[in-house]
């Protein structure tokens, strides 16, 4: 242990710090202490208690029971033998959620095929839906009880400055369109067909091509080998042969682009929007002839190679236009071409580029019935559609009740009274307060009411706070 020193009282301060303390020694360890002493155990132990029982219960086994006891007995030696024999199944892997979803989807996919004269949707689907759509496909079924595969519209010669001619319908593309699947060449023609007709009722400097008559597979020629007429030539001539069908295709295309583009211009057209396809894949075109500008809208971004074929189509059509005295800038040979502009794009592998093609079309912003009707503000620009479910909801609503209104009614400007359907007058026609007229002129006084009612009541309310 360390000296340990002792406090110096204060009568002796100075002689405690010249002289040391003495050093006490350390004292001796006490011993431990002895555990306490154990008692010893008493003779009087604690008493227990024993329960009686009132009755004792009869143990003996009845002969059933032995014959039970001994069959099960059996039994089990039998199952441990067969399951010593066979090896046991080791427990499969759980699926992950990501394939057990993908799975599901497939199967789903798989389920929903296209059978004629069924529903396109389900009922919970369909009443998602806007009315337009859900009357159509009323429509639909009470017509493919009639034995009907499709419609056929009429275009008029000055719809797309191409002749007379036939679109049809096949109820199979409508199907298509309702479940967001790949939209068919077809009814791009009857979108291209119903913005027409609305670019005219509004007044508007677009007019509009036949995308039936702009779609690569016009020019884009294969021969079969083996038939009867290219059998017994050589190699080089098919392939000679197969350049001229190409060369003929590109040149009767551009004639007529350039034919279109000469009579737009007399009826003071100032764009021409047009539509290809290209490796399933469409495309919107917006041609200024007067300014010598192309702007290509692709909601995939592809490359110009992919379609510069098409793009030299309309160059050779601007030659033709520019010689024959179309109005145009001087010195602009060529047109400028504007790739990958900036407009809306559609989800990463999915195939909604027909519908998304559409949305560029637009020369309104819904399908225009009564424009003296309508707020001239609301006719222009495209829709407020933004996400893709909003641009195919507000795409199947417009495409519905065109069809409805202009192309299978007795009354509509593209109905052809040469049809199938000509021979059921109750699927051309329907009850005078059931033509859309009337239907667009009835949610105009509903509108109009329910603004009057607002109104009412929201004078009522200040009259009662003043």
């Amino acid at each position: 242990m360390s000296p340990r020193r002792e406090s110096t009282p204060p009568g002796n301060l100075g002689q405690g710090l010249l002289e040391p303390s003495p050093v006490t020694p350390p004292a001796p360890e006490a011993p431990p202490c002895p555990p306490p002493p154990r008692k010893a155990p008493s003779s009087e132990q604690p008493r227990t208690t024993v329960h009686k029982t009132v009755q004792e219960h009869d143990k003996g086994q009845s002969a059933e029971a032995h014959q039970w006891l001994v069959l099960a007995g059996e039994r089990k030696k039998q199952t441990k033998q067969t399951s010593a024999k066979t090896p046991q199944k080791q427990p499969a892997p759980k699926p992950k959620i990501a394939a057990v979803k993908r799975s599901m989807e497939a199967d789903a996919q798989n389920a929903v095929v296209y059978v004629y004269g069924t529903d396109f949707l389900p009922d919970w689907r369909l009443n998602q839906l806007p009315w337009q759509v859900k009357r159509f496909h009323d429509w639909y079924k009470e017509a493919a009880s009639k034995g009907l595969k499709g419609i056929v519209a009429r275009v008029p010669p000055d719809a797309f400055m191409g002749g007379e001619s036939f679109i049809f319908i096949d109820f199979k593309d409508i199907c298509a369109m309702f479940r967001a699947e790949k939209m068919d060449i077809n009814l791009l023609a009857v979108w291209c067909l119903m913005q027409a007709q609305d670019a005219l009722k509004t007044k508007q400097n677009i007019c509009y091509l036949d995308p039936q008559r702009t779609y690569a597979g016009r020019y884009r020629v294969t021969i079969e080998r083996n038939s009867e007429e290219y059998k017994n030539k050589t190699d080089q001539e098919v392939e000679d042969i197969r350049k001229e069908l190409v060369e003929n295709a590109k040149r009767e295309m551009s004639c007529y682009i350039a034919r279109a583009m000469l009579r737009f211009a007399k009826e003071d057209k100032s764009c021409v929007m047009a539509v290809h396809h290209v490796v399933d894949h469409y495309l919107a075109f917006m041609i200024y002839p007067s300014a010598g500008r192309i702007f290509v809208f692709d909601s995939a971004d592809y490359e110009l190679s992919a379609y510069q074929e098409f793009v030299n189509i309309i160059q050779d059509a601007y030659k033709y236009y520019v010689n024959q005295g179309g109005k145009h800038k001087t010195g602009y040979v060529r047109m400028a071409v504007r790739t990958k502009f900036p407009c809306q794009k559609q989800p990463k592998g999915s195939i909604l580029c027909g519908y998304y093609c559409c949305e560029f079309l637009r020369c309104t912003n819904r399908y225009v019935s009564n424009p003296e009707d309508y707020d001239p503000s609301e006719l222009q620009g495209p829709a407020n559609a933004q996400s893709p479910t909003e641009i195919v909801t507000a795409l199947q609503r417009d495409m519905c009740q065109f069809i409805r209104r202009e192309i299978y009614h007795e009354k509509g400007n593209f109905f052809s009274p040469g049809q199938d359907m000509a021979a059921h007058p109750q699927l051309c026609k329907w009850p005078r307060d059931q033509w859309p007229e009337t239907e667009d002129k009835i949610e105009k006084e509903k509108r109009e009411k329910s603004d009057k009612s607002e109104k009412r009541a929201k004078s009522a309310k200040s009259a009662k706070q003043s």
